[in-house]
């Protein structure tokens, strides 16, 4: 599903061309299981919001946008 998203951004123009690759989808369930082995605890609905805006948007931004 990631990869999905992350290409329907290629088409776009939203996301860099070269962001559909096994590391950058690995990212988000990698630091959400990191987080929850580490720290034992849940995700709350405002932390996700907060990985998405300030590491996957700028991790997958295109330098055009």
């Amino acid at each position: 599903m990631l990869r999905e998203v992350i290409e329907r951004g290629i088409e776009r123009g939203e996301v860099r061309p070269d962001a559909a690759n096994g590391y950058v989808i690995d990212a988000i369930p990698a630091m959400m299981m990191y987080r929850n082995k580490m720290c034992g605890c849940e995700w709350q609905d405002h932390e996700i919001e907060e990985m998405i805006d300030q590491l996957m948007v700028p991790l997958l931004r295109s330098s055009g946008a």
